[in-house]
């Protein structure tokens, strides 16, 4: 048996700009379809209130999942259009920031408060393929938690999300 040449997934295409894309994820599914999610640091962190003040604008830091679709009619996978977002928002790794009764939220990768070392990325993800659609599932910390911060404001935890991607949307062959 001999290995196919390897491909590269992530179709950044800037040299001069390199990102990060991490953490993927890949599934099979029926009628040939094969799904490779990640997360992907391309764009730049937006003005959210989920975005922390001094994040706002960094580039290769804020994360979004990307979907690259495949389709193997039995000689290869082959790309199916480029690489898609699939998740609706940019999340902010460094969040949350907040603290509850005077203890740190963040998710750290060291059992430290504050944290010393870096935020944990959340390993929770997902990926399956049905007849009709992609279903990823991944981490945010976009949306806000019902739990009040002593900051103020509502806590940012790393959440998991379950993003649905119609087939017929990535292409028709797919």
């Amino acid at each position: 048996m001999t290995w196919s040449t390897p491909v590269r997934v992530n179709d950044n295409n800037e040299p001069a700009v390199p990102t990060d894309q991490f953490q993927p994820s890949v599934a099979a599914g029926p009628d040939g379809a094969v799904a490779v999610a990640f997360y992907d640091r391309r764009a730049a962190c937006p003005s959210d209130p989920s975005v922390l003040a001094a994040d706002v604008g960094r580039t290769n830091f804020c994360i979004d999942t990307s979907l690259q679709a495949y389709k193997d009619t039995g000689s290869g996978a082959q790309p199916v259009g480029a690489n898609s977002r699939i998740s609706q928002f940019t999340w902010d790794p460094m969040n949350p920031a907040q603290h509850v009764d005077g203890i740190g939220q963040m998710a750290c990768a060291s059992a430290t408060d504050p944290c010393t070392t870096r935020a944990f990325i959340g390993d929770y993800f997902g990926l399956a393929i049905s007849k009709t659609a992609v279903y990823a599932l991944f981490v945010s910390t976009h949306y806000p938690s019902k739990v009040t911060a002593d900051e103020g404001g509502p806590v940012y935890y790393q959440q998991q999300i379950l993003s649905t991607v119609n087939r017929s949307a990535i292409g028709s062959t797919f």
